[in-house]
């Protein structure tokens, strides 16, 4: 069972919260304390420029409660204040910055799997879907090299092919990418096409045309000078079935974690976010969709199956990217002051500037809310942390006797957190979160943070996932730094569930604790436990 909205504008607003929902928005369902003032400052409440954004708020969420299957996750008062405050905070302004329409970032899915492995592993698990594929492929990624992770999906594509050639009929391939190396980035940004470039697959290191006669297969790449990438990492394997994920097509060995969903409404949503990026306007129609997809069976127990499998709320949680960075130049002056030369932290603290509001969009505007109404706890995990919003709402959290737990890393891309937050890393961010603790009387003994030890064969820790009060769990390719939530284009999903929360946060720690362990800087305890 899926759910379908569709925004239907219209030129007047209605008082009767009834009239407006029935106005403006049609359903289809388809079967198938207060924080103490410190440097780093809470991010003040949203101010209600839309004198609509209430009963709008309230008419999308009621028509979503209304629409659940009876086969999902029941939810819960405390979902449906999440859900309220997320959607008044996203309406706030009068135009929401969203690539896709509001209410169709409200759905369901089922959670099927979650894979925690490494970049290769990722694809492998993404490959064994891909060449059972029948009708169509999309594959997004960022970051685009020559690996193991480019041979393995090179050769899932030749047995794709065979098997469509084999059954005398053609499958739709759509691979996209952002970033594959500074000669391309120059050679898009100077192309007459602008920003999006089409490529011949050779041009990949992929199998040419020659050997893929059996798909019908494009390769499209799109970036945003001077940095701002398409960070999304996502695949749509026949309209059925989407992963979303953290590793791209590279060398490096890295943490990651990607999970996998069925449920049409879901998978829609993510096509239509898709299409809104990549204005691939074909995805529209597919020959043979309804078609039964013919499932084979694996040789081998496929240990991502997730324990507990039920119907889920489920929301999209899109963010598109911003070629403007907003960059205040005061801030960065004093930000490279406080890189240049270390303070103590009495003084690192009056050299931290206060945080700028980052854009409304789905992204921010839900993990803003999330944070804000945490109770009991907050698991982080990503590679680099240099978002003042972020840090300031895991501060206020802290001093609310929430207990918060970061992993993090160190020397992640240091170039790229220079030059996108800017002069700022993580650990120069850490230094000043730290401190902030010291003026908070009850939050720094909630706190325990720590930097991934990198040693064994993984080397860095990959991994974007937030599980908060052990019932909504946040995974996708959105870092808790500028970048991700300033400039890149993302894509995100929050699944609501305490059995989802429970399996993948466990296997996060517990592979976590296998493959290198934690390096408590702050606080500290066991994880995996």
């Amino acid at each position: 069972m899926g759910i379908e909205y569709r925004y239907v504008p219209t030129p007047t607003h209605n008082s009767s919260t009834v009239d407006h929902r029935a106005r403006r928005y049609h359903i289809i369902v388809q079967s198938s304390s207060p924080t103490p003032q410190s440097s780093i400052m809470p991010p003040p409440p949203p101010q209600t420029t839309n004198p609509d954004a209430d009963a709008d708020a309230e008419a999308i969420l009621t028509t979503y409660l209304e629409s659940l299957p009876q086969s999902t996750n029941p939810t819960t008062p405390e979902d449906q204040a999440l859900l309220r405050s997320f959607l008044k905070r996203l309406l706030c302004e009068n135009c929401p910055d969203t690539p896709v329409s509001i209410p169709t970032l409200l759905t369901t899915s089922l959670p099927t799997t979650y894979h925690v492995g490494t970049g290769r592993t990722q694809t492998q698990a993404l490959t064994r879907a891909i060449k059972r594929a029948r009708h169509e492929v999309i594959f997004v990624t960022c970051f685009w090299a020559t690996s193991e992770s480019l041979a393995i999906l090179g050769h899932a594509l030749r047995e794709l092919s065979a098997s469509a050639v084999s059954r005398g009929g053609k499958v739709r391939v759509r691979i996209c990418f952002s970033s594959m190396s500074a000669w391309q980035k120059v050679r898009q940004a100077l192309s007459p096409g602008g920003r999006r470039m089409t490529w011949d697959v050779s041009e990949l290191g992929l199998p040419g045309s020659g050997e893929l006669a059996g798909l019908d297969i494009l390769v499209r790449s799109l970036f945003f000078p001077p940095f701002s990438v398409m960070h999304g990492k996502y695949c749509v394997v026949d309209r059925r079935r989407a992963w979303i994920g953290s590793g791209n097509v590279s060398w490096e060995c890295w943490g990651e974690g990607c999970g996998g969903f069925e449920g049409a409404g879901f998978v829609r949503s993510v096509l239509a976010y898709y299409r809104a990026v990549w204005g691939d306007h074909e995805v529209a129609s597919l020959p043979g969709w309804g078609e039964d997809v013919v499932e084979v069976e694996e040789e081998e127990e496929n240990l991502d199956v997730l324990e507990e499998v039920m119907e889920c709320p489920t929301i999209l949680l899109p963010n598109p990217h911003h070629s403007n960075p907003n960059f205040s130049f005061g801030s960065s002056i004093k930000s490279l002051i406080s890189l240049i030369l270390p303070c103590p932290p009495t003084h690192q603290l009056l050299l931290t500037p206060p945080p700028q509001a980052p854009p409304n969009t789905p992204q921010n505007a839900f993990l803003l809310t999330l944070l804000s109404l945490a109770k009991t706890s907050i698991t982080v995990h990503t590679p680099n942390l240099t978002c003042q919003p972020l840090l300031s709402s895991l501060l206020s959290a802290a001093s609310r006797g929430v207990h918060v737990t970061i992993i993090t890393c160190r020397n992640m891309m240091r170039l790229e957190q220079l030059v996108t937050t800017p002069f700022s890393t993580t650990e120069s961010c850490v230094r000043a979160f730290v401190s902030s603790l010291l003026d908070v009387e009850s939050g720094g003994g909630n706190v325990d943070l720590g930097y991934w030890r990198g040693c064994g064969d993984v080397k860095q820790w990959h991994v974007k996932a937030l599980v908060v009060d052990d019932a909504w769990t946040v995974i996708g390719s959105a870092n808790g730094d500028r970048a991700s939530w300033w400039g890149s284009g993302e894509i995100n999903v929050c699944v609501f569930g305490r059995a989802y929360a429970r399996d993948v946060g466990g296997r996060l720690e517990g592979w976590a604790v296998e493959a290198g362990g934690v390096e408590w800087v702050h606080g500290g305890r066991e994880l995996g436990g």
